[in-house]
């Protein structure tokens, strides 16, 4: 990986670290990259259905009804929305599930929409449970 500095200057740029980000935000999380697909998965990004449900999972689900209203530029396109809602609904709940002291906070799911539309799917959850236990903790304390 670069050196700090390099990093810090480079995501003050236009454009921040580009396509670079596949890479460096894993990286600057302390998440390795896989260099093959593991043999296993430890935590599924589906939720189990043997997990009870977390308490603030009605306010997940209602919050990203609303997301991606705007993504496609295809106004009829009612079916990438749907997939994109339910995926990144799996990705919260799993996180929630998996880590039952942590609660959702508004605007948790839009922080969660940058790496999920970013990151490739078995980076996704390694990397929004470091950042929620890391950085983002102190805000998903029970209210």
């Amino acid at each position: 990986m670069a050196h700090p500095d390099r990093l810090a200057t480079q995501s003050l740029l236009p454009g921040g670290f580009g396509k670079e980000r596949t890479c460096v935000w894993p990286a600057l999380l302390g998440v390795c990259i896989p260099s093959e697909p593991p043999l296993y998965v430890e935590v599924s990004p589906e939720p189990s259905t043997n997990d009870p449900p977390h308490p603030d999972e009605r306010q997940v689900r209602l919050d990203i009804d609303q997301s991606f209203v705007m993504y496609s530029a295809d106004d009829n396109d009612d079916s990438r929305r749907t997939v994109l809602q339910t995926s990144l609904h799996s990705l919260i709940v799993s996180l929630l599930r998996k880590r039952r002291k942590l609660y959702y906070f508004q605007g948790y799911h839009g922080i969660v929409t940058v790496v999920f539309l970013t990151l490739p799917p078995e980076l996704q959850l390694p990397c929004i449970e470091k950042l929620s236990l890391h950085r983002l903790r102190d805000s998903m304390g029970p209210t």
